[in-house]
């Protein structure tokens, strides 16, 4: 009996350093793109966060001359709330099937669900992007402190909504071609650069545009989406109706860091300035993965079924900005 027990514990701290490994590489990895669209791993202490951000303060104006009285207005602010969400996920086996193993398909199963819990935050960033409905990671999808969507044909950055082309949505063609898509990009930073702050004056600086930029997409895009930002030379250099030209994207600099995502619809595409002063989405980090462990030496029910488990779990929020810093191009004018 002993040397059973010995080998359960030893199995189960095997399950638990796959799936910690796995979660720690592939973690590092995702954060990357997604800290260009939010805010990454803010500090919560409790099951729910206040967040607050001060709207624009009052620009300065002329002060005459004679003693009239130098202009006066008072700061604005608003704010908003994220609740922490609790995660989990166990792995069981039967101790018996871990004695007799061969294959390693246990420590398979412990590597992907660390993968998994890697892939949490993207899953429901891309959920609240998509304004879809997941009941397994968010109750309710929230939205910006405005009341729209992350992406919405609203009335918001002195953009006027109208016709699926106000706020930060914009009506753009079916991404056929290479040429109509850097058209629509273009459109896009455009709008981004007559955003307007609630003095009225601009709100994306010039250098959020001059910075690096991430444009997600749907996979099924990928070979027309290059073509748009990656190849050097556009047209054909032996027709007589056309003739090679340079690609201004290239020439420019102004090339996004492209990352496929099927999570996106196709025929559509998002521009993340990751120099925006304000990030569009956030992540609240409450509680780093943990693990429990419930082998037949310190569990009642373990022992009496053979069942034995490690038991993941996390404690994650999330939640929507001011998403200026974000703009949406599709057929349809927004999500």
């Amino acid at each position: 009996m002993p040397s059973t027990v010995g080998a359960s514990g030893a199995f189960a701290a095997g399950i638990v350093a796959q799936a910690f490994s796995t979660y720690r590489k592939q973690y590092e990895i995702n954060k990357t793109g997604l800290a260009m669209m939010g805010t990454m791993d803010f500090p919560s202490t409790r099951r729910q966060e206040i967040h607050f951000y001060w709207k624009t303060p009052a620009y300065p104006v002329r002060w005459p001359y004679g003693g009239a009285p130098m202009a006066s207005k008072p700061f604005g602010g608003v704010q908003f709330k994220i609740e922490n969400q609790s995660y989990a996920r166990s792995v069981s086996w039967d101790y018996r099937d871990a004695l007799d193993e061969q294959t390693n398909g246990l420590l398979t199963q412990a590597r992907g669900v660390g993968e998994n819990f890697a892939y949490l935050i993207e899953e429901i960033f891309f959920l609240i992007r998509n304004a879809g409905t997941d009941l397994d990671l968010l109750e309710t999808v929230p939205n910006a402190p405005d009341g729209s969507a992350i992406f919405a044909d609203a009335t918001r950055f002195g953009i006027a909504s109208g016709s699926g082309n106000g706020g930060n949505a914009i009506n753009g063609g079916t991404m056929a071609d290479a040429a109509e898509i850097r058209t629509d990009y273009y459109t896009g930073l455009a709008r981004a650069l007559n955003f307007q702050d609630t003095e009225g004056k601009p709100l994306m600086s010039p250098g959020a545009l001059r910075g690096a930029k991430l444009l997600t997409f749907n996979p099924a895009q990928l070979q027309v989406v290059e073509e748009a930002f990656l190849q050097l030379i556009s047209g054909n250099p032996t027709s007589t109706a056309t003739h090679a030209t340079s690609n201004v994207i290239q020439d420019t600099g102004r090339a996004p860091i492209l990352w496929p995502n099927q999570n996106v619809t196709a025929a559509e595409f998002d521009i993340w300035f990751a120099d925006s002063n304000v990030k569009p989405l956030v992540h609240q980090a409450r509680d780093q993965l943990f693990e429990q462990i419930f082998t037949r030496s310190n569990s009642e029910v373990a022992s009496k079924t053979g069942i034995e488990s490690v038991d993941f779990s996390k404690r994650d929020g999330f939640g929507v900005n001011e998403p200026y810093g974000a703009i949406q191009v599709s057929a349809a004018g927004g999500a």
